[in-house]
């Protein structure tokens, strides 16, 4: 894996990763057996077809979109790590080519962190307004807390149950 090139514009950043073959090779075979128990062709038992003949049937790239799915958590760690990238959230693969040599390129999108630059703020200083209740307020819950520990001047309006015969 190497990483080609790293472009970042206003809070994203877009890599450009070149899988050599022989990996991007092991991912296929990775993808395949993941995807072979699914696979049905005529002549064959299901999930028994070789690698060989799926792409020929439905084309070489047919477990592309899966070996890089395998093979992409790991190659943008790298990646990120390789170029000390901060990035945030989940990347997407924008594009990917193959090219002579068999090797394949990947173009990832991500979004970074965004860079804060703190103006002066030592030295300010904010008005607290601190509120008071009125009164009037001030009375209110005087009395809502004596009303609430005096006992009640009438009697309770919960009549005893009638006893009920076994």
């Amino acid at each position: 894996m190497n990483v080609k090139s790293v472009e970042t514009e206003k809070g994203s950043a877009k890599i450009v990763v070149e899988i050599e073959k022989p990996e991007f090779e092991n991912a296929l075979n990775k993808a395949y057996t993941k995807c072979r128990k699914n696979i049905m062709i005529p002549g064959f038992r299901k999930g028994k077809a070789p690698r060989k003949m799926v792409e020929a049937m439905y084309g070489a790239t047919v477990f592309y979109e899966d070996a890089v799915n395998e093979i992409f958590p790991e190659i943008y760690a790298k990646a990120v790590v390789e170029q000390k990238i901060k990035a945030v959230g989940a990347p997407s693969v924008a594009d990917m080519d193959t090219d002579e040599n068999g090797n394949v390129i990947l173009t990832v999108s991500t979004e970074l962190y965004p860079e804060v630059t703190l103006g002066e703020y030592k030295g300010i200083e904010v008005p607290q307004n601190r509120l008071f209740p009125s009164p009037r307020r001030r009375s209110m819950r005087r009395s809502h807390r004596w009303r609430s520990a005096m006992p009640a001047s009438r009697p309770s309006s919960v009549r005893p149950r009638k006893a009920t015969p076994l």
